[in-house]
Protein backbone atom coordinates (compact mmCIF):
# COMPACT_ATOMS: atom_id res chain seq x y z
CA UNK A 1 0.00 0.00 0.00
CA UNK A 2 1.63 3.37 -0.45
CA UNK A 3 1.45 6.71 1.31
CA UNK A 4 -1.69 8.54 0.55
CA UNK A 5 -2.83 12.07 2.26
CA UNK A 6 -5.83 13.57 0.82
CA UNK A 7 -6.01 16.17 3.46
CA UNK A 8 -3.31 17.40 2.74
CA UNK A 9 -4.73 19.60 -0.01
CA UNK A 10 -6.48 21.61 3.02
CA UNK A 11 -3.34 23.42 3.93
CA UNK A 12 -2.62 24.60 0.45
CA UNK A 13 -4.84 27.64 1.19
CA UNK A 14 -3.75 28.14 4.36
CA UNK A 15 -0.38 27.85 3.31
CA UNK A 16 -1.20 30.44 0.96
CA UNK A 17 -2.53 32.82 2.82
CA UNK A 18 0.45 32.87 5.48
CA UNK A 19 2.72 33.37 2.44
CA UNK A 20 0.49 36.24 1.57
CA UNK A 21 0.37 37.67 4.99
CA UNK A 22 3.94 37.28 5.87
CA UNK A 23 5.12 39.30 2.40
CA UNK A 24 2.42 41.56 3.33
CA UNK A 25 4.20 42.13 6.67
CA UNK A 26 7.57 42.53 5.68
CA UNK A 27 6.69 44.85 2.71
CA UNK A 28 4.69 47.04 4.59
CA UNK A 29 7.74 47.33 7.45
CA UNK A 30 10.28 48.02 3.88
CA UNK A 31 8.10 51.14 2.71
CA UNK A 32 7.68 52.35 6.55
CA UNK A 33 10.95 52.71 6.77
CA UNK A 34 11.49 54.15 2.52
CA UNK A 35 8.75 56.61 3.66
CA UNK A 36 11.19 58.52 6.18
CA UNK A 37 13.51 59.06 2.95
CA UNK A 38 10.43 60.72 1.37
CA UNK A 39 9.44 63.13 2.80
CA UNK A 40 10.98 65.74 0.06
CA UNK A 41 8.19 64.28 -2.23
CA UNK A 42 5.19 64.37 -0.45
CA UNK A 43 3.12 62.60 -3.85
CA UNK A 44 5.50 59.81 -3.45
CA UNK A 45 5.00 60.14 0.72
CA UNK A 46 1.18 60.39 -0.16
CA UNK A 47 0.92 57.06 -2.19
CA UNK A 48 3.29 55.42 0.39
CA UNK A 49 1.20 55.88 2.82
CA UNK A 50 -2.11 54.85 1.51
CA UNK A 51 0.17 51.78 0.66
CA UNK A 52 1.32 51.33 4.29
CA UNK A 53 -2.55 51.75 5.78
CA UNK A 54 -3.83 48.98 2.92
CA UNK A 55 -1.11 47.12 3.65
CA UNK A 56 -2.41 47.55 7.85
CA UNK A 57 -5.65 46.44 7.24
CA UNK A 58 -4.74 43.75 4.96
CA UNK A 59 -2.33 41.43 6.96
CA UNK A 60 -4.76 40.82 9.79
CA UNK A 61 -7.45 40.19 7.73
CA UNK A 62 -5.44 37.69 6.02
CA UNK A 63 -4.83 35.96 9.23
CA UNK A 64 -8.59 36.09 10.64
CA UNK A 65 -9.55 34.74 7.62
CA UNK A 66 -7.09 31.99 7.37
CA UNK A 67 -7.45 30.89 11.17
CA UNK A 68 -11.14 30.94 10.86
CA UNK A 69 -11.94 29.02 7.86
CA UNK A 70 -8.78 27.42 5.80
CA UNK A 71 -6.77 26.33 8.73
CA UNK A 72 -9.78 25.39 10.82
CA UNK A 73 -11.19 23.20 7.62
CA UNK A 74 -7.79 21.45 7.48
CA UNK A 75 -7.36 20.67 11.06
CA UNK A 76 -10.87 19.79 11.44
CA UNK A 77 -10.50 17.25 8.83
CA UNK A 78 -7.34 16.17 10.12
CA UNK A 79 -8.69 15.06 13.68
CA UNK A 80 -11.26 13.55 11.64
CA UNK A 81 -8.94 11.39 9.72
CA UNK A 82 -7.49 10.76 13.11
CA UNK A 83 -10.82 9.19 14.66
CA UNK A 84 -11.53 7.57 11.14
CA UNK A 85 -8.24 5.66 11.47
CA UNK A 86 -8.17 5.01 14.99
CA UNK A 87 -11.73 3.83 15.37
CA UNK A 88 -12.11 2.53 11.62
CA UNK A 89 -15.31 4.97 12.05
CA UNK A 90 -15.96 6.45 8.74
CA UNK A 91 -16.34 10.48 9.71
CA UNK A 92 -14.41 11.86 6.39
CA UNK A 93 -15.11 10.95 2.54
CA UNK A 94 -10.91 11.31 2.27
CA UNK A 95 -8.82 8.79 2.52
CA UNK A 96 -6.08 8.75 4.26
CA UNK A 97 -3.15 5.83 4.14
CA UNK A 98 -0.10 5.59 6.00
CA UNK A 99 0.18 9.10 7.47
CA UNK A 100 0.29 7.59 10.54
CA UNK A 101 3.17 5.40 11.48
CA UNK A 102 1.97 3.41 14.10
CA UNK A 103 1.21 -0.37 13.96
CA UNK A 104 -1.45 -0.70 16.38
CA UNK A 105 -4.75 -2.05 16.05
CA UNK A 106 -7.58 0.08 16.31
CA UNK A 107 -8.32 1.27 19.74
CA UNK A 108 -8.11 4.13 21.55
CA UNK A 109 -4.28 3.51 22.06
CA UNK A 110 -3.81 4.10 18.92
CA UNK A 111 -6.33 7.36 18.86
CA UNK A 112 -3.76 8.61 21.42
CA UNK A 113 -0.58 7.65 19.35
CA UNK A 114 -2.04 8.98 16.14
CA UNK A 115 -3.21 12.28 18.16
CA UNK A 116 0.98 12.93 19.41
CA UNK A 117 1.92 12.25 15.88
CA UNK A 118 -0.33 14.56 14.84
CA UNK A 119 0.78 17.34 17.21
CA UNK A 120 4.38 16.51 16.65
CA UNK A 121 4.39 17.02 12.85
CA UNK A 122 2.65 20.16 13.45
CA UNK A 123 3.87 23.61 12.22
CA UNK A 124 4.38 24.92 15.38
CA UNK A 125 6.87 22.14 16.58
CA UNK A 126 8.20 21.95 12.87
CA UNK A 127 9.44 26.03 13.59
CA UNK A 128 11.09 25.07 17.19
CA UNK A 129 12.66 22.31 15.45
CA UNK A 130 14.04 24.13 12.21
CA UNK A 131 14.96 27.54 14.81
CA UNK A 132 17.23 24.50 16.77
CA UNK A 133 18.74 23.05 13.88
CA UNK A 134 19.36 27.14 12.79
CA UNK A 135 21.20 27.60 16.41
CA UNK A 136 23.04 24.02 15.88
CA UNK A 137 24.52 25.31 12.45
CA UNK A 138 25.50 29.23 13.97
CA UNK A 139 27.07 28.07 16.44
Amino acid sequence: MSRRDEISKYYNMSGKAEIISTWAFWLNIILSITILFTQAHPTISSILMKIIITLSFICPIISVVDDSFWWYKAESNRRKSCIKDAFGVDTIAENVEEYYNNSSSQSFRKYVLNTFENRWTSSPIKAIENQIKLTEYDA
